[in-house]
């Protein structure tokens, strides 16, 4: 593994020197462009001074160690010239004294030869010289003297120069500005992640006093470089090919970092990762670094702004104004003016559209990093977000699958860091990339690690897709419809079609229902066209609607919607040409379905009025053992042919087969066609054959018998000679509908046979 590591990004000077020029292979153009005027200068007379502006992790730091490192090894330069590097936050230098007793301090460092004692003799004028403007007069006398008398010069580089010159009173700078103005032995080369503003005013002390050196994010070329680099440090081949073959990778990871050199070169190395979540401990201590001031960036913000900043940076992605306010309720005009203010200072950055509605989104993506990751909810995605977003953006499919895959077999190892493999492993599961299988594997044996190493993470870890489908499943037959919808809005894949499914017969939200049915439509879900018919055509009564999203569905070929379009064409649009065409394409479709051959046996029956085709239909369908199919059959001989044999044969078939232990009639009323059936065949003579089915296995479980008692004891009546003691069976109360059914039965005899 390469020494440098996240947090050596956020302190170049941990980095050996010779470390920092191998890597420095971006803002190339800007460190020439500095250094050739440093090369060429001979400070023989008050030089140009340079502000080196840009967001923070756009490389300043860096930038500034390498002009001092090419001084350093530079033997022109080395021999009178001193570079004197500042630490990044200088909390001392408060005043402007402060600032020529740190330069001494850095002198003798440098040079502790030729400035041996040089800091000793600072104190002693402190001890001589007790009025601070005074005291700050000698020492800079000192200075000076010091520098002309071993022909030296310094050129500072100053870091955050902002807000150490903040703290200065005016008179200081005042002083400062001159003293830059008319000394050839101070030359400063500064560096601020804000833009000076004060700077620009006309009345400021240091108005056009820098040169100002602007660092935007890396362009396309130096992001290819930096890639490169990256992929040298750790070995990674792939990276070239990539770089070479992919530059769409490239350019969304450029773009999703806004450029920032920091951002990607940490993204990089999640990316590549350690081995063993090691780099999410960097992260977070870089975050813990980062975070005073961060918050302070925000609480400086008023509470509108505030609030903007908060919507926009948990969206990760850029928002639009009504999206702002939908999230806040801010009036979208003040949003738009507040957005201004926001650009302005650059904390958010406007991404300009074809419209007027441009979208929004935090300027420095690392400080949206900070904020998902300090500030998102504790059980919400949004703190994986911006990882989710980059691994979607520079891995392929296969790449997430094979980093999947990588990731569980170091957790199966156990020699990983908790906390890394919790936002890894959300990080993966919530890609798009990423099947439901192999989600659901990944989320499992993270949760075994976390549990086994008894993490707090593991409370944290989402459910798979797998184990919210499985809850919204239970919840949907225990007909607990909001709880159901509430596990399928967790998903990462969103299944529109049932979610359309339980707003449409759960919780019965027509509108929501068409809306998620068009989403599953649109996704290619083809029984969601057909729902959606179903919606216009017997929920909002809009047939014409509804055809047209029945054909859209037919041209799948799916039976449903050829189905409802020989209904609708029959029953709403008054087509029985069409109605025909659509019920015969559902049947090519169907046509090896028992229910499908008694449907379209049904239809030719009762809707076109033919019988032959019927009998077809109903025959196919009987010999696959529909028993419903036979029982009809039976009664479209007796009602079309007067087939009494053929009649006989299809009722004591559906009656074998087990027509009467049917759920759907076990209770049956007087006038249900079953009875008829029954009493038919009694008129045909087949007592034996109804008192068997009465007195069966099946029969004495549904409790027949009792369902049918008056019918049972008329084919007692008809049977007393053989079993003379069962009708004696019979209550009283029964007798007079008995008899009347067996003066029916004889009535019937006379058209039966």
């Amino acid at each position: 593994m390469p020494s440098q590591t996240v947090a050596c990004i956020y302190n170049p000077r941990n980095q050996s020197p010779k470390e920092l020029i191998e890597h420095f292979v971006v803002r190339q153009k800007i460190f020439e462009k500095i250094f050739e005027d440093i090369r060429t200068s001979t400070m023989k007379y008050p030089e140009q001074h340079y502000m080196v502006e840009g967001k923070r992790g756009m490389g300043k730091t860096t930038l500034l160690l390498r002009l001092a490192y090419a001084i350093e090894h530079d033997p022109k330069l080395n021999k009178w010239l001193l570079p004197l590097n500042f630490n990044e936050e200088e909390y001392s230098v408060r005043k402007l004294f402060r600032l020529w007793e740190r330069i001494i301090q850095l002198m003798e460092d440098r040079d502790p030869e030729t400035f041996a004692g040089f800091f000793a003799q600072a104190e002693k004028l402190s001890h001589i010289y007790k009025a601070d403007e005074e005291y700050e007069k000698e020492l800079y006398h000192l200075l000076e003297m010091k520098l002309q008398a071993n022909g030296k010069k310094v050129i500072l580089f100053i870091d955050n120069f902002g807000d150490m010159f903040q703290k200065f009173s005016d008179l200081e700078a005042h002083r400062l500005r001159k003293i830059l103005q008319t000394s050839a032995d101070i030359r400063i080369i500064a560096a601020s992640s804000v833009v000076l503003e004060a700077f620009y005013q006309y009345n400021h002390p240091f108005y056009e006093f820098f040169k100002v050196e602007r660092l935007e994010g890396l362009a396309m070329d130096e992001t290819k470089r930096l890639l490169l680099q990256l992929g040298k440090i750790y070995g990674k081949e792939k990276i070239q090919s990539i770089v070479e073959k992919q530059p769409g990778r490239v350019e969304a990871l450029r773009r999703l970092t806004g450029g920032v050199t920091r951002t990607i070169i940490l993204l990089f190395e999640i990316f590549v990762d350690d081995q063993n979540g090691d780099t999410f401990v960097d992260l977070e201590r870089v975050l813990d670094r980062v975070t005073p001031l961060y918050k302070h960036r925000m609480d400086d913000l008023p509470a509108q702004q505030q609030q903007i900043v908060e919507s926009i940076a948990l969206n990760w992605d850029a928002v639009s104004v009504k999206e702002i306010h939908e999230r806040t309720r801010i009036p979208s005009k003040v949003i738009s003016a507040l957005l201004q203010q926001l650009t302005k200072n650059e904390i958010v950055a406007k991404i300009k559209t074809r419209t007027k509605n441009h979208l929004y989104q935090i300027n420095e993506r690392f400080f949206n990093i900070w904020y998902l990751m300090r500030h998102g909810r504790n059980h919400d995605r949004e703190k994986v977000l911006w990882l989710v977003r980059f691994l979607e953006e520079w891995c392929s499919d296969q790449d997430i699958k094979d980093r999947a895959a990588q990731h569980i077999k170091r957790l199966k190892k156990g020699d990983y860091n908790p906390r890394g493999a919790y936002y890894m492993s959300e990080a993966l599961a919530y890609t798009n990339h990423l099947p439901q299988n192999e989600q659901h594997q990944l989320l499992e044996v993270t949760r075994d690690f976390l549990q086994e190493r008894k993490s707090a993470y593991f409370k944290k870890l989402s459910k798979s897709d797998v184990d919210l489908l499985n809850k919204a499943n239970l919840c949907l037959e225990q007909k607990k419809y909001p709880l159901a919808m509430d596990y399928l809005q967790k998903m990462k894949d969103k299944d529109d079609a049932r979610i359309a499914w339980v707003y449409h017969r759960g919780l019965k939200d027509i509108k929501l229902a068409e809306r998620h049915y068009r989403k599953a439509a649109v996704k290619g879900n083809v029984a969601a066209l057909n729902n959606l018919g179903v919606i216009y055509e017997h929920v909002l009564k809009e047939p014409l609607k509804a055809e047209a999203m029945y054909l859209k569905a037919a041209e799948h070929k799916n039976a449903n919607a050829l189905h409802n379009l020989g209904a609708l064409y029959k029953n709403s649009l008054q087509n029985n040409k069409k109605s025909e065409q659509y019920y015969l394409k559902f049947m090519e479709v169907k046509k090896d379905d028992p229910n499908t051959l008694f449907s379209m046996g049904n239809l030719y029956a009762n809707s076109f009025n033919q019988p032959e085709k019927a009998i077809e239909y109903y025959k196919a369908a009987a010999s696959q053992g529909q028993v419903l199919a036979m029982s009809n059959l039976a009664f479209l001989y007796l009602e079309k042919y007067e087939n009494h044999k053929e009649a006989e044969r299809y009722f004591m078939l559906s009656l074998d087969q087990g027509l009467l232990f049917n759920d759907d009639f076990i209770d049956i009323a007087s006038l249900h066609p079953v009875n008829f059936q029954l009493l038919y065949l009694l008129a045909r003579g087949k007592y034996e054959f109804l008192f068997k089915h009465f007195n069966s296995e099946a029969g004495e479980k549904v409790q027949l018998k009792n369902r049918l008692k008056p019918i049972y004891y008329a084919a007692a009546h008809f049977l007393q000679d053989k079993y003379p003691n069962e009708i004696l069976r019979m209550g009283t109360e029964l007798e007079e509908t008995v008899t009347e059914i067996v003066t029916r039965v004889e009535e019937m005899r006379s058209w039966v046979s």
